[in-house]
């Protein structure tokens, strides 16, 4: 089984990507003018991608932590 730091990193990371994408949209969105507005709009299947992407990752970081056996021992 990967180790949970690697699925924990990647979930982290996915979370951050799908940030990066709505700091873009915001910002062509703040920019005020129409095409500002429209590459935020073009932006959606970024976002939608992004999203599915850290919802994933972090589903199977949560999968994987609550596989591992509890202790040092269990078998």
């Amino acid at each position: 089984m990967p180790k949970l730091i690697e699925l924990w990193n990647a979930a982290k990371a996915a979370d951050a990507q799908v940030q990066s994408v709505i700091a873009e949209m915001q910002a062509a969105f703040d920019d005020g003018t129409e095409e500002g507005k429209q590459k935020a709009l073009d932006l959606r299947p970024a976002l939608d991608e992004a999203k599915a992407a850290a919802e994933a990752a972090n589903l199977l970081y949560i999968e994987a932590r609550d596989a591992e056996p509890e202790g040092p021992n269990a078998a």
